[in-house]
């Protein structure tokens, strides 16, 4: 199953370098597990070039890092 005109941004944050006691480490590893799920041709099938995932220091107040296609 291919899904191809799906596109998918993945945001993981789990770390606050101003706020640490609120630091929720296991929000990365989930969003990565959502990536692979997404991009797995048995499960869902995104062309790995449509999905764009961004964590913890690449998402700031200014805005994200993205990747330019």
């Amino acid at each position: 199953m291919a899904f191809k005109q799906g596109h998918a941004l993945i945001i993981g944050v789990g770390s606050y370098p101003h706020i640490s006691h609120a630091d929720v480490t296991i929000a990365v590893k989930d969003a990565q597990a959502v990536e692979k799920a997404i991009k797995d041709e048995r499960l869902c099938g995104y062309p790995e070039s449509q999905v764009e995932s961004i964590s913890d220091g690449q998402v700031t107040s200014q805005g994200t890092q993205l990747k330019t296609r």
